[in-house]
Formats: structure tokens, sequence, C-alpha cells
């Protein structure tokens, strides 16, 4: 039991790396670390925080009323900030302040292959957040198996997908940290599906980039079948995100609602909610997709303006400031509203 606010167990110090942390029980025999106050409440205690360590083993752990404000910057039950190989089975991190586990942790110059060695039926619910993860290693996690919430969120670090990989329903918003490109290297393509009944949320001005000049990509946003995806601003956002750009890769949307979207870039030129550079491509499917925008709908640079479609009847636009369908005829030096 923790009493002390603002205390927590702490492994690796001064960049001198705690090379095991190695916690197990099951059933019966599980290790709880909970407050000693007489009337125990989120951020009674600081937590389990490792900060230079190498292996964090855990299984069958109970960690609650964590998350007091102990100098750092981020706030949690369990908080790993730097690690080589990270296991979580059978752990219930609930009832703190901050996060239920941080694990988008730092890595050098010569990153483990594989991060998480196991990750499976654990309850990261009732935390302010439930999750924090880089999103270059969901590919490793299998997020369907450990309930997340409601409450809760998982958030997304990290700024590129250079492998395939899936944003699963699991009953709780993603939120994206910064913009995100999908792009591969060496010939690779990767995809990023946002599944059926995903939620996921970007900061004001945010962006995802599908493909880039080291490589194509794609994304799926509303991929499979079920409950309809949104894709829109995060509730602490103060403005709206800037939507979905193909410049060197496909984007396919269906059966999702874009929200808020397109907000104007000076850098770039464009307000909308799905911008499509001559490298890329875009698509509908599906029964319906609702684009609510700032600007227009849908963007287009294009060398033949009169070779874009304008878009299929299930999709439904609610623009604030511009077309449906704007083209921009690199050819020419033009532009026009294709569809108004």
């Amino acid at each position: 039991r923790q009493g002390a606010a603002g205390g927590a167990i702490q492994l690796g110090e001064g960049g001198a790396e705690g090379a095991l942390l190695a916690i197990g029980g099951a059933g019966s025999s599980s290790i709880d670390f909970v407050s000693d106050e007489p009337s125990p409440a989120p951020g009674d205690w600081g937590g389990i925080v490792v900060e230079t360590g190498g292996f964090v083993l855990m299984g069958g752990v109970t960690v609650r009323h964590a998350g007091a404000d102990t100098g750092r910057p981020i706030r949690g039950g369990v908080v790993v900030l730097s690690a080589t190989q990270l296991q979580f089975d059978g752990c219930t991190f609930g009832d703190n302040a901050g996060y239920g586990l941080y694990a988008a942790v730092e890595e050098g110059a010569m990153p483990p292959e594989t991060l998480f060695s196991q990750f499976r039926d654990n309850d990261l619910s009732g935390n302010d957040a439930s999750f924090a993860v880089t999103v270059h290693r969901l590919a490793e996690i299998d997020l369907s198996s450990t309930d997340f919430g409601p409450p809760g969120r998982i958030d997304l670090f990290g700024d590129r997908v250079a492998e395939s990989t899936s944003l699963v329903d699991v009953g709780v918003p993603y939120y994206l940290e910064g913009s995100l490109t999908i792009a591969g290297v060496d010939g690779a393509v990767p995809r990023l599906d946002v599944d059926a009944g995903v939620e996921l949320r970007l900061g004001a001005g945010r962006r995802i980039i599908v493909g880039d000049g080291e490589g194509e990509g794609r994304i799926v946003v509303g991929n499979g079948d079920g409950s309809d995806t949104v894709v829109g601003p995060r509730s602490d956002a103060i403005g709206p995100w800037a939507g979905i750009e193909a410049v060197w890769g496909q984007a396919t949307v269906r059966n999702s609602y874009l929200l808020h979207a397109g907000a104007y870039d000076d850098a770039y030129g464009i307000g909308a909610a799905i911008v499509v550079r001559e490298g890329g491509t875009l698509s509908f499917s599906g029964t319906r997709v609702v684009i609510d925008s700032v600007g227009s709908a849908v963007h287009h640079q294009s060398e033949d303006c009169s070779a874009v479609d304008t878009l299929p009847g299930h999709v439904d636009v609610i623009s604030h400031g511009g077309c449906a369908v704007y083209c921009e005829d690199t050819t020419a030096g033009d532009a026009s509203c294709l569809e108004p």
C-alpha cells in the first residue's frame, strides 16, 4: 500500500538502466499496488515509473489510485518512458489520475525489433486516459483482448506508419497527438485500416498524409461492416483538423463521417477535408459518407480537371466555405468548382 502523495516506485535513474522489472501473479495470487488512504482516490500516490528500463514484465498486477504529480510530464498508474521489452498479461491499471498505462516509450538509434512481447487480457478502464503507445507499435498488440473503457481513450504518438496496421473498435476513441504520414520504404506500401465503429480524433490543424517522397501508402477509413466510422477533431481541439491528404497513394472512404475538417494551411494554401495530389487517388464505397468541411469537401490537383469525377450519390457534403469538389488544374494554371 502506497501513502505518500507524489511518491512513486521508480526503475532506472539518470541514464542508468534498470535492467529488469518483473512482477507476477495470477488469480488470488495477484499483486496489488493501491493507496493506503482511508478514502482512496486517483492521484493518492505516484505510480510505477520506468525511466530507463530494460525489460518490464508484469502479469496479474493491479495498480490503483496512482497518478500523483511527481514532477514528471506524464502521470498515471504505470508510466514507461524507456524500455527494451514490454509484457503485460492480465493486469488491471484503473482508478488512476492520468493514464492507466503510458507506454509510448522513447527509442534510441537501435530500437528493438519487437517492443511488446505480450499484451493481452488487461483492464485499463476507469482512468483519465486508458493507454498511450507509439502508432508504429500497434501491429505488435492485440488490442481486442483488453478493456480500455469507457471512460477512457487511447493516445497515439509518433508521426509515421511504415508497416500495415489497423485501428480496431475497442469502445473508446483514439487520439492522434500530431499529424500522421502513412508511407513505406524500399517498395513497401503500408496500409492503415480505420475499422468500422472506430472514433479517431485529431488536434487542430493536424492531417493524415498518405504517401510522401519516400514511398507510397494507403488508408481505408471505415473498413469492414458495422457501425459508422468517425474521424474528427479532439475534444480539446481549438479548431478543425486539416483533413486527409493523398500525396502518393490511395485513400478509400466508406460508411464514415469526416467531421469539422478542412483547416486552412498557409503553407499548403488549401483548406479541404480531402486533398488529392497528382500522385494520389481517392475512392468512395459503402452506403453513406458524410463530409463536414470548413472549406471544400474534396480538393483535386490534376493535369486534366475534365477527368476528375464528381462525388457519388451516397456522399453527403456539408461545406461551410467551399465546393463539394474543387479542382486545381496544374496544366492550365487555373481552378474551378466542379461540384458546388
